[in-house]
């Protein structure tokens, strides 16, 4: 019998695709490969590891999606005027709870500014904050009309 491996985090797709090899016993499989569920959009959202995570229920994501709209504008504009303030552990406050945030939302590429955000201002170092926070700014923004089309899908 051939042993396969799968890899953590373990996905419903793939495990349900071994389960099938395995119980075939080696027979031909008359359905067609599973696409990738792991290919994030231009944006670095991966909605396919945020549906898997939520049992593809996209009332709850539209929930999660209205709180996301209002909560990370509201930490972006706190990490600016903390970095105006000259607060950068103020940044580094807000930075976090962004990057929590994008990450448990699997918007992977935003989440990874943050946290460079993050890091940079715990290391006092000024000038890259202020450049970090515009292209968080930047990643939040390329964003928001793949947030406003998804809850825009669920209400048709």
């Amino acid at each position: 019998m051939e042993m396969s491996y799968l890899t953590k985090p373990i996905r419903r797709e793939l495990l349900q695709k071994e389960i099938a090899r395995v119980t075939n016993h080696g027979k031909q499989e008359s359905e067609a490969p599973l696409s990738p569920i792991n290919t994030p959009a231009v944006s670095g959202w991966n909605m396919s590891e945020l549906l898997d995570r939520l049992d593809d229920d996209r009332d709850f994501l539209c929930d999660l999606l209205r709180v996301f709209r209002e909560d990370s504008q509201t930490n972006v504009q706190r990490a600016k005027k903390a970095l105006a303030e000259g607060d950068l552990a103020g940044v580094a406050r807000a930075a976090h709870t962004l990057k929590g945030m994008l990450r448990s939302l699997s918007m992977n590429r935003a989440a990874e500014k943050a946290s460079e955000l993050e890091n940079a201002s715990r290391q006092e170092k000024g000038e890259e904050a202020e450049s970090l926070l515009a292209q968080l700014a930047q990643a939040l923004a390329e964003l928001s009309p793949e947030v406003d089309a998804q809850l825009a899908e669920v209400k048709a």
